[in-house]
């Protein structure tokens, strides 16, 4: 586990890493236990490596809205029940 203070920009506290992501601070810490974000701790506090986090983004998928407005070429059906 790497220990480090605030001048070193290598490791991100929980709530950075979070905000990065776009996911909660549980779901960091999770992923910092059991998952592919390095461990680290600054300050006493738990942190995350800047590289982890940085290959996370890199391999996550692209989201589902986003694959969504690529693909809109279906039909829609409308129907108008104002007219009697």
């Amino acid at each position: 586990m790497l220990t480090t203070n605030d001048t070193q920009p290598d490791l991100l506290t929980l709530e950075q890493a979070a905000t990065l992501i776009g996911k909660s601070v549980s779901w960091v810490r999770t992923l910092r236990a059991y998952g592919p974000l390095e461990p680290g701790v600054i300050n006493g506090r738990q942190a995350v490596t800047a590289q982890s986090v940085a290959k996370l983004l890199a391999d996550r998928p692209v989201p589902q809205a986003a694959r969504a407005a690529v693909r809109r070429t279906h039909l829609r059906l409308v129907v108008d029940n104002t007219r009697p």
